[in-house]
C-alpha cells in the first residue's frame, strides 16, 4: 500500500502542470479529485512481442505501449523494426492520434503500410540529428496532414485534455492544436 501511495504522489506531482494548464483550481477541485479524475481518464495497454523467437532483432523485442487519454490515443512502438511492425499490422491495432515513430523514423519494408494504418494527427521522431529520419516517411506523414516533429536535442511536449491534443517544441515552432 505504501508503494501505491508513493506512486500516486509521484503521479500527482508529475501531472500538476496539467492541473495548472486546465485551470481546475478555479473550479474548486482538490488535488485528490484531480488525480482520481485523471487516473479514470487514462488507460495504458501494453503490447508485448510474442515469445519464443530467437531470430528476432533486439529492436523487434520492443514493448509497444498504447496510451488512451479520454478520446485521444497515443502509440509508443519503441524501436520496433520490420517484424514487430508486421505483428502490429496483423493485429490491426487501428489508428492513433499521436505516434512516436518506430525506430527513430528509419524506413522498414512495411513502415509506409504501418503509417497508413495508424494515420496519426501528430508524429514525433526521436533522434539527435535532423537527417536521421527517412525523408519519404516524413513526406508521407505530411501528405496525410500529420504534424511531424523531431526531437533533435529539443523536447517535444504533447498535452491532452481528453478531447484535444496540443503540441509544442521540437522542430516545429509555436503551438499546434488539433481538435479530434
Amino acid at each position: 500500500m505504501r508503494a501505491f501511495a508513493r506512486g500516486a504522489l509521484a503521479l500527482a506531482a508529475a501531472l500538476y502542470p496539467l492541473w495548472a494548464w486546465w485551470g481546475l483550481s478555479r473550479w474548486g477541485l482538490s488535488s485528490v479529485a484531480l488525480l482520481l479524475a485523471l487516473l479514470a481518464a487514462l488507460r495504458f495497454v501494453l503490447l508485448p512481442p510474442p515469445g519464443g523467437s530467437a531470430t528476432r532483432s533486439s529492436n523487434d523485442h520492443s514493448l509497444v505501449t498504447a496510451l488512451y487519454c479520454g478520446d485521444v490515443s497515443f502509440l509508443l512502438p519503441g524501436d520496433a523494426s520490420s517484424q514487430r511492425l508486421q505483428e502490429l499490422l496483423d493485429a490491426q491495432i487501428g489508428d492513433f492520434d499521436v505516434l512516436k515513430m518506430p525506430h527513430h523514423g528509419i524506413a522498414e519494408e512495411n513502415t509506409a503500410e504501418f503509417l497508413r494504418m495508424v494515420v496519426p494527427d501528430f508524429a514525433v521522431v526521436t533522434t539527435a540529428t535532423a537527417d536521421y529520419a527517412d525523408g519519404d516517411l516524413v513526406a508521407q506523414l505530411r501528405a496525410m496532414g500529420t504534424d511531424v516533429r523531431s526531437t533533435c536535442g529539443r523536447a517535444v511536449h504533447y498535452y491532452c485534455n481528453g478531447r484535444t491534443v496540443y503540441a509544442s517544441g521540437g522542430s516545429c515552432l509555436g503551438l499546434t492544436k488539433k481538435r479530434l
